[in-house]
């Protein structure tokens, strides 16, 4: 069996029914089991390149789940924490992880939207707050009294 997804861009891909599942958000969907081959499932939230890259994933976990990712990270180094194709996936550009990551959410695929997350993970684990906001290009919008004074009543979080 098997479906189109559209996206919002109106590219129709053609998917297997079991990498169609890999989405709970299509899996409710098609809860009821009684579609045909010429079902097309509109996505409005997802662009043809980023539902490609979803189909990727999803064509490559369909056989082989993700393996369990220990927590907290104990590397930076993605190669150290997920599997070399799992790295290479999201060894890209950062616009490009965070609409894969936005679309992992919304079709709701779990291993996908964690693999996204642990990268984020991997690029911030042992930064200085001045270095992670150089990496996602986070401009300070805060007064230097403004910032003293969060730092003031956030002194928790430091310990």
């Amino acid at each position: 069996m098997s479906l189109f997804l559209i996206s919002c861009d109106g590219d129709k891909t053609k998917v297997s029914k079991d990498v169609a599942y890999m989405s709970a958000l299509i899996k409710t969907i098609l809860a009821d089991d009684s579609y045909d081959e010429s079902l097309e499932i509109p996505l409005p939230n997802v662009n043809k390149e980023t539902l490609n890259r979803v189909i990727e994933f999803c064509l490559h976990h369909v056989n082989n789940p993700m393996a369990e990712v220990k927590k907290p990270l104990t590397s930076s180094d993605m190669i150290d924490i997920v599997s070399k194709w799992d790295a290479e996936y999201v060894n890209v550009e950062l616009s490009i992880l965070y609409s894969t990551m936005s679309a992992a959410s919304y079709l709701d695929i779990p291993s996908l939207l964690d693999l996204c997350c642990i990268k984020i993970a991997s690029m911030i684990r042992g930064k200085s707050p001045a270095e992670i906001k150089s990496i996602f290009n986070i401009v300070d919008d805060f007064t230097q009294k403004e910032e003293i004074l969060i730092r003031e009543e956030n002194k928790w979080c430091e310990s």
